[in-house]
């Protein structure tokens, strides 16, 4: 039995191929996450709040304005500014008028020429509603405008917001969860693969091949080469004045000069 060591064979799977296909792949999944990744939208817009009817009928009243709502929670900024306060120029105002700014878990009170801004992780709806002015006859006087800036930063459910125009206010979280996920076990397979791959290659060096067997036709071993046995002693010319022993086929001894029979 001899042994050798076994020439390793080349994989179908090579490190090369395997790294340009785990360099891709992050590259596609990284351009993935970046399109899916929820990106600040902002919208802006004015507002006028008024109510021109009577208090019978309720006619032409408009105190009230959803800027923003969604669906599910939201993170957003949103900035408004009051620009005019009409009910305020009737005389006899004793008690000025104002827009209340809610986001559904928190709100302000903004007066004429005031700027206010609030910040919610969690707001579901952005609205301004006016509180009349009141005058000495105890009237209520209507009428109040101004301008907002919103600014959609995340969100924590499957779909953005929607504003008071209609456009989209943000995106999904859960995409970009699926997104991270996929990465994740894509990596972990690769990396796999790259292990089997490499200790594959490592267990090809130092394996034992076993000769074939000595009656097969293709390995069948070769005779050893014959040599012809060296002279016997006996068989070498002597001389026979100074009984010298000369080599084999020597016509006159190398001792004496004296010529062999």
């Amino acid at each position: 039995m001899t042994s050798s060591y076994r020439r390793p064979q080349s994989s179908c799977f090579p490190a090369r191929c395997t790294a340009a296909v785990l360099l891709l792949t992050t590259l596609f999944l990284i351009s993935s996450c970046v399109l899916v990744l929820p990106r600040a939208a902002a919208e802006s817009g004015n507002f006028e709040l008024y109510w021109n009817g009577d208090w019978g009928t309720n006619s032409n009243r408009h105190t009230y304005e959803a800027l923003w709502s969604s669906p599910n929670p939201m993170h957003i900024t949103v900035t408004v500014t009051i620009t005019r306060c009409f009910a305020d120029s009737w005389s006899g105002v004793y008690a000025k008028s104002y827009v209340t700014l809610s986001t559904g878990s928190k709100e302000i009170d903004l007066y004429d020429g005031q700027t206010g801004t609030i910040e919610d992780w969690e707001a579901v709806l952005v609205s301004v509603s006016e509180t009349p002015a009141y005058g000495s006859d105890f009237s209520s006087y209507y009428g109040i405008s101004g301008e907002y800036e919103l600014t959609i930063l995340g969100s924590s459910g499957n779909g953005g917001g929607t504003g008071g125009d209609g456009t989209d206010g943000g995106s999904g979280g859960s995409m970009l969860a699926v997104g991270a996920v996929v990465a994740v076990v894509v990596v972990i397979v690769l990396v796999v693969l790259i292990f089997v791959q490499r200790s594959r290659k490592d267990q090809s060096y130092g394996q034992v091949q076993m000769a074939p067997p000595s009656g097969s036709a293709q390995y069948a071993p070769t005779a050893p080469q014959a040599y012809p046995p060296p002279p016997s002693p006996m068989q070498l010319p002597m001389c026979p004045n100074c009984r010298m022993t000369n080599p084999a086929g020597s016509r006159f001894c190398q001792s004496c000069g004296a010529r062999l029979q």
